[in-house]
């Protein structure tokens, strides 16, 4: 981020080379995790997913508490 902060970020790489990528962007109030039944689906199909979890939601700090608008931009 731009104040140097890391967001966790998961990852499912596809069984062999690649044919695709997916960033997939989590709602409000979820997280990563909501896309591993699809991300193993992907897989299969030589398609790596990639997850991140914004702000106060999953595995980012502060947990449970809304970042503010100025740390979302």
């Amino acid at each position: 981020m731009s104040d140097g902060y890391e967001l966790f970020m998961k990852a499912w790489p596809a069984k062999d080379e690649p044919v695709a990528i997916v960033l997939a962007l989590h709602g409000f109030n979820d997280y990563s995790n909501a896309f591993a039944t699809t991300a193993h689906i992907f897989s299969e199909q030589w398609i790596t997913t990639y997850a991140i979890d914004q702000r106060g939601f999953g595995f980012t700090e502060p947990h449970g508490v809304w970042a503010g608008h100025a740390s979302m931009q």
